[in-house]
């Protein structure tokens, strides 16, 4: 019924045409007229006269005018005024003025007039007309339900995009704050005291090792002396690229250090990412008694060690004997080092500058295996013990105990035969080395892992393994088996020449303390003692086979 109610003036002028033409109007059909409120429109268009010269009330039919917004109006017309010819306009408007006035005017909604019209029009015109309904209909079903898809579509592809992006946005903060993190210790970032001196390194070794390649050549005397000097400013120049800071940056020996971490099997690729990759350094502790700072890489691999200008002329001067010990030995248990370096940069208002001397050497440690325990061990006993808190054992796990202790807790390097034999052979060589080069006061580091890590199927156990730059050392039983400990060792501060003021303390301690428990002695009886300490805390079976 709703789709009657729509037919225009058009479709009802069609209808009533085939009905005129295929079937004479029913008698008693009423006539259609216009309301009193459009019935002097109507009267005005009846007066016109037809192309034909009829009067348009000739018709057969009742004229009919309307629009979308106006109601229309029947009137009860007889037949005999159906049929009727008018011959002139006059005598029409007579007739239809005299039956406005004599039938009574019925009003009826456009749903009853189209029923009235499909009821008296042709069979085939309602099929056509039922057949373009259901096709219209058809295609308005289609295109809404293809609209509903596509808004569907549309919610589910930006809701799609939001939790990408969401996602995104989360694996971005998570990367940030990961490159972000140190390891260990407290990151040394913008505010922190010492960061103007930890950006100055990393930007002086990121030149000066970016800057000393090249075709490598045989090292003569003059490059163990050779000095590069690097100045650096907001504005940069032709060789230095700009700063946040001025300061002025000097590398000691280039060619030498860089044949050195060759040896050691460093890339240079690999040893500029972990340093300035990310300008990250971590601060571990305060400095310890020799006052130097301590600045680890972001991944753990390296030490930064500020040093005192004695150790550097120490190095110095060295370093021919140390780069020809590392060729001869590519195990050394010495550490290993990597560069020597300078910054001098103005230091408070009115101090001036600040030197500031430095080495880039390994980290004994490795950053992904939990160490337990820490020794730090010399062979003396004159003030070598470390008091641990018994409350806090994580905290006692970071300490670094010493001798006394070391001996208090009957610890031993369980090595079997083979590697104890090789361990002792490697650690003499490096001794005798310190002795002919006036170095003493230096100590083994040992750090202890436990847990079982044994090596996979089919991997040769090494009896002496550098990993990294760290000397890996599993223990065994004396049948050489592996045990469910890894010892990770190193001898670490061997820079002390037996200086003057050494030699003092040697006669000032040795008023108050037995000789052989003082650490400040001559460096053929430092070594002798050192090696023999060592040697007395391997597993006591292993001794016995030896002897």
């Amino acid at each position: 019924m709703n789709i009657i109610r729509n037919i225009n003036e058009n479709d009802l002028a069609l209808l009533l045409s085939e009905e005129s033409k295929t079937t004479p109007m029913s008698t008693n059909l009423d006539h259609v007229r216009l309301a009193p409120t459009v019935c002097s429109k109507q009267s005005k268009s009846s007066e016109e006269i037809s192309p034909s010269g009829n009067s348009i009330s000739s018709l057969p039919i009742a004229a009919i005018t309307a629009t979308s917004n106006t109601s229309l109006h029947v009137d009860t017309l007889d037949s005999a005024s159906e049929e009727a010819q008018i011959p002139n306009i006059s005598s029409h408007s007579r007739d239809r003025n005299s039956i406005m006035n004599n039938h009574s005017t019925t009003l009826l909604s456009q749903e009853e007039i189209g029923q009235r019209l499909v009821m008296n029009a042709p069979m085939s015109s309602i099929s056509n007309s039922k057949s373009f309904i259901n096709t219209s209909r058809t295609l308005t079903q289609n295109e809404s339900t293809k609209s509903t898809q596509d808004a569907i579509n549309t919610e589910l592809n930006r809701m799609r995009t939001s939790i990408i992006a969401k996602r995104e946005r989360e694996r971005k903060r998570k990367e940030f704050l990961e490159d972000e993190r140190v390891l260990v210790g407290n990151k040394v970032s913008e505010g922190h005291s010492n960061y103007v001196m930890a950006y100055n390194m990393l930007t002086g070794i990121r030149v000066s090792v970016s800057r000393c390649s090249g075709i490598m050549k045989p090292l003569t005397e003059v490059d163990f002396r050779t000095t590069k000097k690097l100045a650096f400013d907001i504005s940069g120049s032709e060789l230095t690229p700009s700063s946040k800071y001025d300061f002025k940056f000097k590398d000691y020996a280039p060619q030498v250090f860089r044949s050195l971490r060759l040896l050691f099997g460093l890339d240079p690729a690999d040893y500029l990412v972990s340093l300035t990759s990310k300008y990250i350094l971590s601060e571990l502790g305060s400095p310890g008694k020799s006052g130097s700072f301590f600045y680890y890489s972001r991944d753990y691999k390296f030490i930064i060690k500020t040093i005192h200008h004695s150790e550097h002329r120490q190095l110095r001067r060295i370093l021919p004997q140390y780069y020809n010990h590392i060729k001869e030995n590519p195990k050394t248990l010495i550490s290993q080092f990597y560069g020597l370096h300078r910054v001098k940069m103005p230091w408070g208002r009115n101090a001036g500058l600040r030197k500031v001397h430095f080495i880039v050497m390994n980290n004994i440690f490795p950053p992904a295996k939990h160490i337990q325990s820490q020794y730090d061990l010399k062979g003396s006993l004159a003030g070598r013990v470390t008091s641990t808190p018994s409350n806090d054992i994580d905290l006692a796990r970071s300490i670094v105990l010493k001798d006394q202790n070391w001996l208090k807790e009957k610890k031993k390097l369980k090595l079997g035969p083979q590697k104890a034999n090789d361990f002792l052979n490697q650690l003499r060589s490096d001794v005798d080395l310190l002795e002919r080069l006036n170095i003493m006061d230096y100590s083994l580091l040992v750090g202890i892992h436990y847990g079982p890590n044994k090596p996979k199927n089919g991997d040769t156990p090494e009896t002496l393994m550098s990993f990294e730059g760290r000397s890996e050392l599993r223990a065994t039983d004396y049948l050489n088996n592996d045990l469910d400990e890894i010892y990770y060792v190193g001898v670490i501060d061997c820079l002390t020449n037996y200086s003057f003021f050494k030699k003092v303390e040697t006669l000032w301690r040795s008023l108050s303390h037995k000789r052989t428990e003082v650490s400040a002695v001559p460096p053929m009886e430092y070594g002798e003692r050192f090696y023999q300490f060592i040697r007395n805390s391997v597993d006591s079976h292993i001794i016995r086979k030896q002897c």
